[in-house]
């Protein structure tokens, strides 16, 4: 499965630190990470071998992301993986099942499935009641959403929600964070059909705050022994993991509370 990863080339050590996490969490995982890039990464490739996929695009984001998954068809699966989030920990068993029971489901039943279950998400804005649940064969409650929020976390996707969510955007925006407010004046297509599973089974911590390292970021380049990326500052007030199991959200916490 491609693994489509939204990052530019000042984020290179974070996208390798996003990757190493993954394997170190998930050996087997059955990923082929999509990384753009204008200056060529060639430690990546050395590291990674046929575990990335290094694709040239324009610098703008809009065409980054279509550029990407040009040559995929709209129905099949990615692994929708933001470099400003990294896996912490992952119930390998459940999340690598969701991924064998979805290959099977057809595009016109299945568009999504995102596997942490936020607090905030469990609200009647953002999710449709008990009667558009579906059920896995072991059982277990998926949600769907009626929306993009939370789109950015790392998830299964159809290309199709991908590429149509982008086709919407502007076509020379050139800062990430103006997504969230083209998304949020969005209506999510009725074709789209996103699901969120009932329990939380991953952990990922966020990478930067206003475009400084977070302390849980910096600690997790330590206990990989990966050298801290340059042209980065850190937020010495701040650590978020953006989802627990199970899910909790976490805040500000003092650097001295960083054990």
């Amino acid at each position: 499965m491609k693994a489509i990863v939204l990052t530019y080339d000042k984020y290179v050590r974070i996208t390798d630190h996003m990757i190493q996490n993954y394997m170190t969490i998930w050996p087997e995982n059955p990923f082929i990470f999509r990384i753009p890039y204008q200056i060529y990464p060639s430690f990546l490739k050395d590291k990674y071998q046929n575990k990335v996929q290094l694709i040239k695009t324009d610098r703008k984001i809009k065409p980054t992301l279509l550029g990407l998954i040009e040559d995929l068809n709209d129905d099949e699966w990615i692994y929708w993986c933001i470099d400003d989030r990294y896996p912490i920990n992952m119930k390998i068993d459940d999340v690598s099942y969701i991924y064998h029971w979805i290959l099977n489901i057809p595009p016109s039943d299945l568009s999504g499935i995102m596997f942490s279950n936020f607090p905030k998400m469990m609200h009647v804005k953002n999710i449709m009641s008990e009667n558009h649940c579906i059920y896995d064969k072991r059982g277990r409650k998926y949600f769907r959403r009626k929306n993009y929020a939370m789109i950015w976390m790392h998830q299964f996707l159809r290309v199709s929600v991908i590429r149509k969510l982008f086709n919407e955007f502007p076509d020379d925006f050139n800062q990430a964070k103006q997504m969230d407010y083209f998304k949020a004046s969005l209506v999510l297509r009725e074709e789209h059909k996103l699901y969120m599973y009932s329990k939380s089974i991953a952990e990922y911590g966020e990478s930067t705050h206003r475009g400084k390292m977070t302390l849980n970021c910096v600690e997790s380049f330590k206990k990989l022994g990966m050298n801290f990326p340059t042209g980065f500052e850190i937020a010495n007030n701040f650590t978020q993991k953006s989802i627990d199991i199970p899910a909790r959200v976490h805040g500000f916490i003092a650097a001295k509370d960083l054990k």
